[in-house]
């Protein structure tokens, strides 16, 4: 049923058929893109750049970015270490964004060790909270690491994962997130959901972290496809 703005005439439709998809509706919601990274130079350890957007109807909190890093063609004993995410709120990469986001200024999340060529990153763990992009605004994210011991033939490829379908509708707060638990650990809540690569809120009841059910994924975001999108350095 609607009600008309003038009149003040409820209007019921009668015969609509139940269990239709329907249509998800939020505040605010993000734009993903990837941006520009030399093809070559991978041993200055930038591995990947790409940008997002909030929507002009309200900040976007940020919680959990899931990678994948495929690495080849390294000399013996070398490759990429200490992979983490900086944030910047120009072009040029150089101003980084203040806020409590992350284990130092301008980094979203902790710094990971890749495990089984995965790094994922969240902003819950002691006095961090979600990343807030403001409404209207870009914000640039540039994964970055140690890499040692390059070669000829040597090259990373970094994948920013996106989600496959929607956060189940249990799945709607952040989970049972402590001081310490990774974005791969909780086992309840967003973080706990199959499809879980990229947590972010429109912030239409809070921006608080936890018990707000305002948390979605990556599902449906634009300029992020459901296997995500990647960029290749080489040596």
């Amino acid at each position: 049923e609607g009600s008309g703005v003038s009149s003040g005439t409820t209007l019921t439709v009668g015969g609509v058929v139940a269990g239709v998809n329907g249509v998800r509706m939020f505040k605010s919601f993000p734009v993903v893109a990837s941006d520009t990274l030399a093809s070559t130079g991978v041993a200055d350890g930038k591995l990947m750049r790409f940008k997002i957007t909030a929507d002009s109807h309200g900040p976007v909190g940020l919680f959990g970015l899931d990678f994948t890093i495929a690495t080849s063609s390294f000399a013996t004993g070398g490759g990429v270490t200490a992979i983490k995410v900086m944030v910047y709120s120009d072009t040029g990469y150089s101003q980084t964004v203040s806020g409590s986001y992350g284990v130092s200024t301008g980094q979203f999340g902790e710094t990971a060790q890749p495990t089984a060529n995965l790094a994922a990153f969240n902003a819950t763990t002691t006095g961090y909270s979600p990343l807030q992009i403001p409404a209207g605004t870009t914000y640039y994210f540039q994964v970055e690491g140690t890499v040692s011991s390059t070669q000829v033939g040597t090259s990373v490829t970094t994948t920013l994962n996106g989600d496959a379908a929607y956060i189940a509708s249990a799945n709607l707060n952040i989970g049972t997130v402590g001081p310490t638990v990774p974005l791969t650990s909780s086992t309840t809540g967003a973080l706990a959901d199959d499809n879980d690569d990229f947590i972010w809120s429109g912030n239409a009841t809070t921006t608080t972290p936890a018990n707000g059910n305002d948390w979605a994924n990556g599902y449906g975001i634009l300029g992020l496809p459901s296997g995500g999108f990647s960029q290749t350095r080489s040596n």
